[in-house]
């Protein structure tokens, strides 16, 4: 009981709190931003500051379709059976992680500011060289946008450097020069 007999308790304030015997379970509140990519989710794993040395895997039970008052919605995972040992009890803290299904197919993600359309096809710039850099234009294939301004596409390559700002006033063959990387110190990237 949380109250004690003859106690005033308000309308929706909890008076008992029942414990299961069985699988614990972990609750979570998640952003509209990691709900939106829910079909992505892969795999559940948590770790607790009791147990320093151990990962336990989990697996989802339900996530709410609607945002509390914090706009947060509210996952629930339980401990996997296969979980050996001793698992954690009621009330300890965990720091859930949870894996994204990245498939092959899916394609490479980028800023939507690195296309441009010609001829009603789509293309980036992409850079090649590392001195004397040139571009040249790549056809793509949208498949996706994305909130955040992004586009997923295919035709890109992993490993390949595009231009993402000021690809309008570009043509074939021109030299652009690399930004420098930002350097430790350089927190925020405003020097």
């Amino acid at each position: 009981p949380l109250f004690k007999a003859g106690e005033t308790v308000g309308a929706g304030m909890p008076v008992l709190v029942i414990i299961g015997a069985g699988t614990p379970e972990v609750e979570i509140n998640i952003p509209a931003s990691e709900y939106l990519e829910r079909e992505h989710f892969g795999s559940f794993t948590c770790t607790v500051n009791v147990f320093p040395d151990r990962v336990f895997p989990l697996e989802l039970i339900s996530i709410d379709p609607m945002a509390n008052l914090n706009q947060l919605y509210r996952m629930r995972l339980r401990f996997k059976r296969d979980s050996n040992g001793e698992l954690p009890t009621v009330g300890m803290s965990a720091m859930v992680n949870i894996g994204y299904c990245h498939e092959d197919n899916r394609g490479e993600i980028i800023p939507a500011t690195a296309l441009w359309e010609k001829d009603g096809k789509t293309y980036v710039w992409i850079v090649e060289g590392k001195d004397n850099c040139s571009v040249h234009a790549q056809e793509v294939i949208v498949v996706e946008m994305l909130r955040e301004g992004h586009s997923v596409c295919h035709g890109i390559g992993r490993d390949k450097q595009i231009v993402v700002a000021g690809v309008h006033a570009l043509k074939e063959g021109d030299k652009v020069r690399l930004l420098e990387e930002k350097t430790a110190t350089n927190v925020g990237g405003l020097l």
